[in-house]
């Protein structure tokens, strides 16, 4: 709910009307984007000394 700015599951309902068609081609077009970057989520602690 953050993302739409309502605070309660309600008001997201009342005003969320957006087709399950429309949703899943938004969420396929970013898809596509973020294939684009490659994210290297990797770390390498090997060296990281702790106290």
């Amino acid at each position: 709910m953050d993302l739409t700015g309502h605070k309660d599951i309600r008001m997201l309902k009342r005003y969320s009307h957006t087709r399950e068609e429309v949703k899943k081609a938004a969420i396929e077009k970013l898809g596509k984007r973020l294939k684009r970057f490659s994210i290297d989520t990797s770390m390498d602690t090997s060296k990281v000394k702790t106290a």
